[in-house]
């Protein structure tokens, strides 16, 4: 059998970012945090982002001081996948 690659393990950013923001300065910011989006965009514009949960706390304090992002929260798990 083939290996399977693991699922990352939380904790999550979930980030709204607002609506004028660049897709340059997205990726500068998330390269600048070492975050992967992991899911998103949902329905309401979510993105959720994986950064080692040692560095969680620090990622998202800088999300927050970001001009592009509107909302920014730690999540312990990912929700379901909509099919």
């Amino acid at each position: 059998t083939q290996p399977t690659a693991s699922a990352p393990v939380g904790p999550f950013i979930r980030l709204s970012l607002n609506p004028e923001a660049k897709e340059a300065d997205i990726r500068f910011l998330l390269v600048a945090i070492g975050a992967s989006i992991v899911g998103g965009p949902t329905q309401l514009g979510d993105y959720y982002l994986y950064v080692p949960a040692d560095r969680a706390d620090w990622a998202a304090q800088q999300l927050r001081q970001s001009p592009i992002t509107d909302r920014v929260g730690i999540i312990a798990t990912l929700p379901p996948a909509k099919d």
